[in-house]
């Protein structure tokens, strides 16, 4: 690896924890939200689902538009508009306020998937991309772990609007280092010797159909639990949202060890039976999520 190489993967595993963990930080306070903004479960949901209609919709535009343009300005871009986001949290006075800034906030994430992802795979070949991969992936979930356990304490010492504000410099300190240390130093091809030359004839690879819908399943399971699981566990468990975040944070902790375990694990196990495990144990989640419903510690 080189140390430009290295340099992308470093800011971009960044940019990952930081957009992450933006993006759930209400969440961890749904409980909270409920309450304070007089709210129901099912107004929660609409703000979920139009939070990821949002994705939906704009990161193919900017992987589209992106092509050819320098990730660090890109991604600074997408922080920024995350960084007015988690401010105009600040100003939120219900349900249309909080769901005009989760849009708001999902427009700048909708930047960091595909412009990140596109930075590291150029950088990176072979084993190394799939490692390099399962690094920055578990940094997006330590952004997410490190919002679960502390935005609560954080509400419960300083309140609404000072919690949003240490987030927001969180994320004004991001655009910094990123225009620092990323901005016109990647170029379109790869400096990794173990990347494939473009000039070499590339196999054409077709996704099985299985593996489509499990994505869908076990994505949809994991954006379930990130969501919901702090409400459920409670009203089901009568858990405060600081014990039910610090369940929920398991849950988080375990996903990073397995993102870490499986770009390592390449090199000896095959692609297609890492996927069909890590898709089976989803499966069994779900199922033990679903039987052990009764009892909410148990089936989170």
């Amino acid at each position: 690896m080189t140390s430009s190489s290295n340099r992308i993967l470093y800011v971009v595993s960044l940019n990952h924890a930081t957009n992450d963990g933006s993006v759930y930080l209400l969440s961890s306070l749904f409980p909270i939200v409920l309450a304070l903004f007089n709210i129901s479960v099912f107004q929660v949901g609409i703000i979920v689902a139009l939070g990821y209609l949002v994705n939906i919709l704009f990161q193919p535009v900017v992987g589209h538009y992106s092509e050819g343009r320098d990730p660090g300005r890109l991604l600074a871009i997408g922080i920024s508009v995350i960084t007015v986001s988690v401010i105009s949290f600040v100003f939120a006075t219900g349900f249309l306020s909080l769901l005009a800034s989760v849009i708001l906030l999902r427009l700048g994430s909708s930047c960091f998937h595909p412009v990140g992802i596109s930075a590291i795979s150029k950088s990176y070949g072979g084993p190394r991309l799939q490692k390099s991969m399962g690094f920055q992936s578990a940094f997006g979930n330590v952004g997410v772990l490190l919002v679960f356990l502390t935005s609560a304490p954080h509400y419960l010492a300083v309140g609404w609007r000072a919690t949003f504000i240490v987030f927001a410099i969180w994320t004004l300190a991001d655009v910094v280092l990123t225009l620092t240390f990323l901005r016109g130093r990647h170029s379109a091809a790869s400096d990794d010797p173990q990347t494939p030359s473009i000039s070499k004839p590339q196999t054409k690879r077709t996704i099985p159909l299985f593996f489509v819908l499990a994505a869908f399943i076990s994505g949809g399971a994991h954006a379930v639990i990130l969501n919901f699981a702090n409400i459920f566990l409670g009203t089901r468990a009568h858990l405060d949202v600081s014990q039910a975040n610090l369940i929920v944070s398991a849950f988080i902790a375990f996903a990073s060890l397995g993102a870490i375990a499986t770009g390592g694990s390449t090199r000896f196990v095959p692609t297609t039976v890492l996927l069909a495990i890590s898709y089976l144990v989803a499966a069994c989640s779900v199922a033990a999520f679903t039987l052990l419903s009764g009892n909410a510690v148990l089936a989170t």
